[in-house]
């Protein structure tokens, strides 16, 4: 009766004709580097969990990082449901 009817979370990832988005890395830090090189590993499109994942970092300095990252406007975060999906931008 009072129940939410189930939600579909669909990821569309857009290519770029196959080519790995570039990014300036020069005025990055180590962990800085690691976290976008994750996401380019992943064809600029990943889980904010998976980064987690996949560098063995907390979920803090991930949140942090990627703070620090989307100031920069070099990512974008996106709510799906319950987590977030990190998208590299053009730049």
């Amino acid at each position: 009766m009072f129940a939410k009817p189930q939600e579909k979370i669909v990821i569309r990832k857009i290519k770029e004709g196959g080519q790995r988005i570039k990014v300036n890395m020069n005025n990055l830090d180590r962990d800085e580097k690691k976290i976008v090189k994750a996401i380019q590993d992943a064809n600029g499109t990943i889980f904010q969990s998976d980064i987690v994942d996949k560098t063995g970092f907390s979920k803090v300095k991930v949140t942090r990082i990627l703070d620090r990252l989307e100031a920069r406007q070099l990512v974008e975060r996106k709510r799906r449901g319950m987590t977030n999906v990190v998208v590299l931008k053009n730049s």
